[in-house]
């Protein structure tokens, strides 16, 4: 849905890099148990709260198969199977998805062509949100509703600030990264790691759609401000800031009792240098080639 959030693969050992692609591969069979369509919108940046939710589950409910796909229908490829955790990851992310489609498809601001498609894969997402709120997920729709709905009005009122339309976000998505954890302090620890990768999240998509959205007359921020977004002072600034932001969960990692290594090398590896990655790839219009490659 983002494409921002990713590890740079080459950092990552073999055993990692693996662990790494079958999360991803895991997360698309949890959600086809909702919707084979679902799997679409998929993106490389549920990857991060799948692995914290693999992190809290007990290793006796993890398991590992290699399965075909519609993707890979040739070769299988090795799938972890997290558990609840896991699934309550894949269900958000679907939750997630829905509202953004009705979003877009009630946004007259939107180019036709966008509200278009967003018409046709609602009733898909739709029938995926239906068996997701079958099983009890009615905080976590209601928390993505009501932001969602918060972010729409935010962005509609031209706000200049970036960072109070970030807010939203990272609200959004503290509440994803903590709901299915038990223990208070970890839930208060996961809850600051989401809320800075949300903000860094909807900063980094501004940034990325600077120039589309010049060239459409869309929304944006950065646009707004008035400053120069192509200027060193402004790329140096805005790198440091989002470096903040990733510093800032960074000290709540540091706090939470992870066992397994490979999966907190990679979350290391998202956090402290595959992000940091991307962003520079954007401020400077490079491509991230090994970001995520899979």
């Amino acid at each position: 849905m983002f494409g921002y959030v990713k590890a740079l693969t080459p950092e990552l050992r073999v055993k990692e890099f693996e662990l790494y692609r079958s999360v991803y591969c895991g997360l698309c069979h949890h959600i086809k148990k909702r919707s084979t369509f679902m799997t679409f919108s998929l993106s490389y940046d549920f990857v991060l709260p799948a692995l914290f939710a693999l992190a809290f589950t007990d290793i006796g409910d993890i398991s590992f198969k290699k399965k075909r796909c519609l993707v890979h229908p040739m070769r299988k490829r090795k799938v972890i199977d997290g558990g609840e955790n896991m699934q309550a990851v894949a269900d958000a992310a679907i939750l997630l998805v829905y509202y953004k489609l009705l979003d877009d498809k009630t946004d007259k601001d939107e180019k036709f062509f966008k509200r278009a498609a967003s018409s046709y894969a609602l009733p898909f997402a739709a029938r995926a949100r239906k068996k997701v709120m079958n099983i009890g997920y009615t905080h976590i729709d209601n928390v993505i509703k009501e932001k969602i709905a918060s972010l729409s009005l935010c962005e509609k009122e031209k706000n200049e600030s970036v960072y109070e339309c970030a807010s939203i976000f990272g609200e959004l998505l503290a509440e994803v990264f903590s709901a299915s954890v038990k223990r208070d302090s970890d839930r208060r620890c996961m809850y600051q790691i989401g809320y800075r990768v949300g903000r860094w999240i909807y900063i980094a998509d501004a940034l990325d759609d600077i120039e589309k959205d010049r060239k459409n007359g869309s929304y944006n921020p950065f646009i707004l401000s008035g400053e120069d977004t192509s200027s060193e002072s402004f790329k140096e600034n805005i790198e440091m800031a989002l470096r903040l932001e990733l510093s800032e969960s960074e000290k709540a990692l540091d706090l939470l009792e992870i066992s397994d290594p490979g999966i907190y090398n990679i979350i290391q590896n998202i956090l402290y240098i595959g992000m940091p990655e991307v962003i520079h790839n954007i401020l400077y219009k490079k491509d991230c080639k090994d970001c995520a490659k899979a």
